[in-house]
């Protein structure tokens, strides 16, 4: 089956994308530590809050349904509150060719998602 989302533009709200950044900064970090590949994908609630609430304003499952709906993020959502996350193949296979530019800077793309 052929990755449509390589093939396509995409546009992520500001938060989506700072979202979409932590998270894939977080994978990257488990990849080079002891996780293996699945594993390093999966978020659960404690650690998703920790930064969630810190950084993120608005409805967060509206944000988590706008990568959803591109196939980049799985979640449950339990009394309101978002309870597990995956991150899917294809938000690794976006991110990664985000970073294979020169110009792209994810530290900065994170604070420019957050503090502007």
């Amino acid at each position: 089956m052929e990755n449509k989302i390589l093939h396509t533009k995409i546009t992520l709200s500001r938060y989506a994308d700072g979202l979409l950044c932590i998270l894939y900064r977080k994978y990257r970090a488990r990849i080079k530590g002891v996780y293996s590949d699945a594993k390093a994908k999966k978020f659960s609630f404690g650690e998703f809050q920790s930064f969630a609430n810190k950084y993120i304003s608005g409805d967060i499952i509206e944000i988590c349904n706008e990568l959803k709906d591109l196939n980049m993020l799985n979640f449950t959502v339990y009394d309101n509150m978002i309870y597990f996350m995956h991150l899917q193949d294809d938000a690794i296979d976006f991110m990664e060719r985000r970073c294979m530019n020169s110009h792209f800077d994810l530290g900065k793309q994170i604070s420019n998602s957050f503090f502007e």
